[in-house]
């Protein structure tokens, strides 16, 4: 008889820094669920939310935990240390991401409407910006359609912005409910970095050609990442850093192409040329920054050396 994930079973694990204001929105959602999670673990690599997660102890089964250093991936992994017995699945959650009140008990059935347990499914985006197709991404082999497809190139589809639940090749890194025994399985080739841009696409690309990963449309949620702006410099380092690690992640998987992933970025190059002198300083940063990147990429495969972020 195929086993029922419960809510009780259901653990949240959310990594923050120095984000009261995003993470006291998401710990509300939380709250506010139709059939809230079993568990959370707010793992605090800033260490100084831990009232405002104490205020959360009446209506959550919340525990702040200190880390003993910063960076998403190191806060998850310490974090997984203090799962309940019972916990089943572990959704890996961004502190601003903001729930819908059936998004857990949408994501639940989902699950449980499969006819084996999946690897990981995750929440539905809502009001991330469309990638809308075009003959210039198709023509630069980072087509946006269809979506959860991940490309020869290394690009990966959206799987956002989703009216139909779908089967994926890679999910989302901060908006995702895995499996536990999937996590204490698989370790995440992205060390402990400051910055983990394309953690995901890594992680989950390899586990998703021998197990199931799904996205669920009516599981939605919204991203509220409300930064300002950044300066020239910041973008441009950025830019050139995740161009590097998505050139790691290219290299790390022989069925994806480096020649292909050298295509896709001149045509990245190209687009973020277009009106440049009308832009931003930020998007001015990203396109010398995924310029920086790919005259980097083509000389080490030039040279027949690896990229390494």
């Amino acid at each position: 008889m195929k086993r029922a994930l419960q809510a009780d079973e259901i653990c949240v694990i959310t990594p923050t820094k120095g984000r009261p204001v995003q993470l006291n929105q998401m710990l509300k959602t939380l709250a506010a669920q139709t059939t809230p999670p079993g568990q959370v673990i707010i793992a605090d690599g800033g260490r100084d939310v831990e009232d405002l997660v104490r205020g959360f102890t009446n209506c959550l089964n919340v525990m702040w935990l200190p880390c003993p250093e910063p960076g998403q991936i190191v806060q998850r992994n310490h974090a997984m240390e203090f799962l309940a017995p019972q916990i089943w699945a572990v959704a890996y959650i961004d502190d601003d991401i903001q729930f819908s009140p059936e998004a857990f008990a949408e994501i639940r059935a989902h699950w449980n409407a499969q006819e084996c347990a999946p690897a990981g499914i995750s929440f539905n985006l809502t009001n991330m910006p469309e990638q809308i197709p075009s003959l210039f991404r198709r023509f630069f082999a980072m087509n946006s359609r269809p979506f959860g497809r991940v490309w020869r190139s290394g690009y990966n589809a959206p799987i956002s912005g989703l009216d139909r639940s779908i089967r994926c090749q890679w999910l989302l890194g901060g908006a995702t409910l895995w499996r536990r025994d999937i996590l204490e399985t698989y370790e995440n080739p992205v060390g402990p970095v400051p910055w983990a841009i394309c953690e995901d696409l890594i992680f989950s690309y390899p586990i998703g050609k021998t197990q199931p990963l799904l996205a669920c449309a009516e599981a939605r949620a919204l991203h509220v990442d409300d930064v300002p702006p950044q300066s020239y410099e910041r973008a441009r380092a950025r830019t050139r850093t995740a161009v590097l690690w998505r050139a790691f992640f290219v290299d790390q998987n022989a069925d994806l192409s480096k020649l292909g992933f050298l295509w896709m970025l001149f045509g990245q190059v190209l687009g973020r040329s277009i009106g440049l002198w009308r832009r931003t300083p930020e998007a001015r940063g990203q396109w010398m920054g995924t310029l920086q990147g790919f005259a980097h990429c083509l000389s080490c495969s030039l040279l027949g050396h690896r990229v390494v972020p």
